[in-house]
């Protein structure tokens, strides 16, 4: 994705991580988690709205998925 992800010609997604969850009642049902790092709000709302990668994987998601839920944070450590 960080790569196929392009924002003006440019990649722009400074990381992405993804993996299985452990069986865990934190995990609240949810067997699937990513965490993906922008440099900017701008790019994570160009990314949730207007990447065309995302959209790609976004549709691919709704084929086998049975729920999700999204944070948004910035580091305050």
């Amino acid at each position: 994705m960080p790569t196929k992800a392009l924002k003006d010609n440019k990649p722009y997604i400074l990381s992405v991580t993804a993996g299985s969850t452990k069986p865990d009642q934190r995990a609240q049902g949810f067997t699937v988690a990513a965490h993906s790092e922008f440099n900017s709000l701008d790019d994570m709302v160009y990314y949730d709205n207007e990447c065309v990668a995302h959209a790609e994987l976004k549709a691919f998601a709704k084929t086998v998925h049975q729920g999700v839920m999204m944070v948004y944070y910035e580091n305050q450590l």
